[in-house]
């Protein structure tokens, strides 16, 4: 049998552009833990931060260690609510910091919990309309954002899942080729590619092929 993995959000209650109160009841981060033990996977990528109040990392590790899972990575929430104009492009320069701090808390989070690396999924870095932005600088801005946070951390392995568009139309994350030429352009060794398959489906690609360029 494999040993399959999950992320946790899918044992929690979705939120998303067309439900943004959510879809179901609000499941706390231990409570996903337990329900994803009974599932028959072994892994979750962990979203940070918490929900819950005075919960830390050293709280979920002794839940994942109980309920039999690791984690498999760390994804810090930079994709919604006050993010919904972007994260490292948002047009305010004060929560483009806050992403980067975020970020950096997760990096903290991941080396508590033990997780593989820490994945970043910019899903509000985006544009929706022809020549709405400078793309110049919006790619200056997504590019340095990810380098500022990767840079400070060499030991740690960053991955970018990247997707097509939603919620935003357009990503600039939006393939595996322009990831692997803005992961060129940062400059670093410890910043790689996650493939989502839906994710390369939607942007008219073969999973496999990709699979290929990125390795």
């Amino acid at each position: 049998m494999r040993d399959y993995t999950a992320g946790m959000w899918i044992f929690g209650r979705i939120v998303d552009r067309y439900a943004t109160d959510g879809y179901g009841p609000s499941v706390g981060t231990l409570q996903q833990i337990e329900l994803a033990s009974q599932s028959g996977i072994v892994g979750l990528d962990v979203n940070f931060p918490f929900p819950e109040a005075g919960l830390d990392a050293d709280e979920v590790r002794r839940a994942l260690d109980s309920a039999g899972l690791h984690a498999v990575c760390v994804t810090p929430i930079i994709y919604g609510g006050r993010f919904r104009r972007g994260s490292f492009t948002n047009p305010d320069a004060a929560l483009r910091r806050e992403a980067v701090e975020l970020s950096a808390a997760a990096v903290e989070a991941a080396s508590v919990l033990g997780a593989g690396y820490v994945k970043f999924w910019p899903g509000q870095d985006g544009y929706d309309y022809p020549f709405q932005c400078d793309y110049g600088e919006y790619r200056r801005l997504a590019t340095e954002g990810v380098r500022s946070v990767a840079s400070s951390f060499p030991e740690t392995r960053f991955g970018i899942e990247y997707k097509l568009k939603e919620p935003r139309n357009r990503l600039f994350w939006s393939s595996a080729a322009a990831t692997l030429l803005a992961i060129d352009q940062i400059g670093l060794d410890n910043i790689g590619v996650v493939i989502d398959f839906g994710h390369s489906l939607f942007a008219k690609e073969n999973p496999a092929e990709m699979l290929h360029l990125v390795h």
